[in-house]
């Protein structure tokens, strides 16, 4: 199954907690969607260990998912 979610560049700040007029931000996410919290934890563990520089932790959204 493909998702594709459109947010306003506010929107988007905000729930990466950033400054919406920040240098670097480019008002683009990429979500991946599991099914178990379990999941988002290792993916979440693997790509810091591959490089990534996380924004935020991972978390419940309001939407529900993780």
């Amino acid at each position: 199954m493909t998702w594709l979610a459109l947010y306003n560049r506010n929107a988007l700040a905000n729930d990466a907690g950033v400054d919406v007029y920040e240098t670097g931000f480019g008002g683009f996410t990429l979500s991946h969607i599991v099914t178990t919290e379990k999941e988002v934890d290792e993916i979440f563990a693997d790509a810091v260990i591959l490089g990534a520089s996380p924004v935020k932790e991972p978390q419940t959204a309001s939407w529900g998912g993780i």
